[in-house]
């Protein structure tokens, strides 16, 4: 279904509250009829006048804030390359020597430096850690800005567009393994979960899960990639519905 390489089993370990419940799995997921196939086309019309929302805290994350002022900014870019006509995706694994999720599934990404813009920051970091082209790369659009639970980063989400990549140059202290797959792939079933996490005022936020087999990809990667496929799939029902 999806193309990887490397062996073994990296299957994410989830420390789940105290009170986590899976909850009903979003009608628009089956409904788009985005499993068939998401056209690189498509990924382009709708980013070029997408216009992020806002999220709430509640929906954001679990609504927690730093003690010591405004969050840090990353740039996290969404690395989409054409293969006959359907938008594919670009993973990476984070390598097992770092300090703080380690082995987890990632985008590339990182910190805004001083005088960067996101979109910036984003394409540098690509490069770094992958060597993706930045001569090659199309800015789409971004995504609705989020942040990690653990080291409260701002995460601003750039959707890009790329030539289909002929190789990888991977920077080992921090990517181990780079996969892609067809983003129709998040539409099959069973593959998207979602559960309710307990918030301490007695609400609840979404925690979003994506299984690839060995894989489990939650947490922040697994937020942008949903609010990836509800604007997709959010564009696609409103045409049909207008006909």
């Amino acid at each position: 279904m999806f193309d990887r390489s490397g062996n073994g089993s990296f299957r994410q370990r989830v420390n789940r509250p105290t009170g986590a419940q899976p909850a009903k799995v979003h009608e628009w997921v089956s409904n788009s009829g985005l499993s068939k196939g998401v056209p690189i086309s498509l990924i382009r019309q709708v980013m070029s006048s997408h216009v992020p929302i806002v999220l709430t805290p509640r929906r954001n994350s679990s609504n927690l804030a730093p003690n010591n002022g405004a969050p840090r900014k990353a740039g996290i870019l969404i690395p989409i390359f054409d293969v006959d006509g359907m938008a594919n995706m670009i993973l990476t694994r984070r390598s097992s020597s770092l300090r703080t999720h380690a082995g987890e599934i990632a985008f590339p990404g990182g910190k805004i430096e001083d005088g960067e813009t996101a979109e910036q920051a984003a394409v540098r970091e690509a490069y770094e850690e992958i060597g993706l082209d930045p001569e090659m790369i199309e800015i789409e659009g971004r995504l609705a800005s989020s942040s990690t639970m653990s080291s409260f980063m701002s995460l601003v989400a750039v959707v890009a567009t790329l030539p289909k990549p002929g190789s990888y140059r991977l920077n080992s202290s921090e990517v181990e393994e780079v996969f892609s797959f067809p983003i129709s792939y998040l539409f099959q079933e069973g593959v998207y979960s979602v559960e309710h996490w307990p918030l301490n005022d007695g609400g609840h936020f979404e925690m979003h899960f994506f299984d690839f087999g060995d894989d489990l990809v939650w947490g922040a990667t697994g937020r942008i990639i949903y609010e990836l496929m509800r604007t997709m799939s959010e564009a696609v029902m409103a045409r049909q519905d207008n006909g």
